[in-house]
């Protein structure tokens, strides 16, 4: 018994030697690099910090307040918790943490990693209810110089641009207006169920009606959600995109079939969707052979690129988005050796005892 304890010890002896092994490989062996893109990802937060502050100045000029409390910087970004035009319930949490402007360096991250550079064409599916990804990823594409598709539905869920006064459309003419912003809505249509704005009050379809005559601008109002998705893909097609973006939940682009909330989130260069008559543009799309980048978890992304979860009254540094850890191969060899090394006296030793 006893030397089975001795024994125990001397694995967990070893386990622990292992553990710190690949601790100091972490620590000192793992050599941060700056990312081939690194100075492009910077730029587009920059660019991105740039055009969340002019919605603040402009809000502010207009007198338009949220009707929440938020501590994040960009909080001009955060609509209220509810008004006419709130279309599905949403929240204050991801809204606030999508207004980190890490998250345009994590569009160019992963627009780089599709092979999307200046010259190619994507297509950008939004709706109101994630204003802050819009920017994000109009600011990753235009400091890449890439041209896009742009298709929008007004509506928007709890915390997103859902001010009566501060739709997307808004945004989009103000940071037109004051902000160099090249990309503008070429489909417009209500969302909601439908999108055609079912489920809406009155006076919310009124409100977007008043949105887009004040911006210039028409809807195109479908028959029916089969009518919606489909003039989506064609748009998309005749666009001739190399990619997909999505941003938020819309009916149209994740579909009314019972596999729409399994499409994966994030970059996806190949994916296999369901065949169901419902399924959405997302789905429709990447059946021909067009990746997709899917932004609806944020938090999951968050975690996946080092961008902090819980943003306060300052964004925190995003750990590992702008840099990689290249492994020295050398340092894992000489933990391997070495615990190769300590198996091979202990066996000696158990096998000595019990002689």
């Amino acid at each position: 018994m006893k030397s089975l304890n001795k024994q125990n010890i001397r694995l967990l002896s070893l386990f622990v030697v292992l553990t710190a092994g690949v601790l100091i490989i972490h620590l000192f062996f793992m050599p941060v690099k700056a990312r081939p893109n690194a100075v492009l990802m910077h730029e587009a937060a920059v660019l991105n910090q740039s055009w969340l502050t002019i919605i603040a100045e402009k809000k502010q000029e207009l007198g338009i307040k949220s009707d929440v409390v938020s501590n994040v910087p960009n909080k001009a970004l955060i609509g209220n918790d509810w008004s006419e035009m709130t279309t599905t319930l949403g929240s204050q949490e991801a809204k606030e943490l999508s207004t980190n402007p890490d998250f345009a360096a994590l569009m160019v991250k992963l627009l780089s990693e599709a092979g999307i550079k200046k010259g190619k064409r994507v297509g950008v599916m939004l709706s109101g209810s994630f204003p802050a990804l819009a920017i994000a990823t109009f600011s990753a594409l235009q400091t890449m110089e890439i041209d896009a598709e742009v298709i929008c539905s007004l509506g928007a869920s709890s915390f997103g641009a859902n001010q009566p006064r501060a739709t997307w459309l808004d945004y989009e003419n103000w940071l037109s207006t004051d902000g160099g912003f090249k990309y503008h809505s070429s489909l417009i249509t209500r969302g909601a169920e439908n999108d055609i704005g079912d489920g809406l009050m009155e006076a919310g379809v009124d409100s977007l009606e008043r949105a887009v005559k004040r911006n210039n601008r028409s809807f195109f109002i479908p028959r029916n959600l089969s009518e919606a998705i489909e003039a989506r893909v064609s748009r998309f097609k005749d666009a001739h995109i190399d990619l997909l973006i999505n941003i938020g939940g819309g009916q149209a682009a994740m579909g009314s079939c019972v596999h729409n909330l399994s499409i994966p989130n994030g970059l996806h260069l190949h994916y296999k969707g369901c065949r169901d008559n419902e399924r959405g543009v997302i789905t429709r799309i990447s059946e021909q052979g067009i990746p997709f980048i899917h932004l609806l978890n944020i938090k999951d992304l968050a975690v996946q690129n080092g961008i902090p979860i819980a943003p306060g009254k300052t964004y925190s540094a995003s750990t590992g988005l702008y840099e990689i850890r290249k492994i020295s191969k050398a340092a894992i060899g000489g933990v391997l050796l070495l615990g190769l090394v300590g198996l091979a006296f202990l066996r000696k030793k158990t096998e000595t005892n019990r002689v």
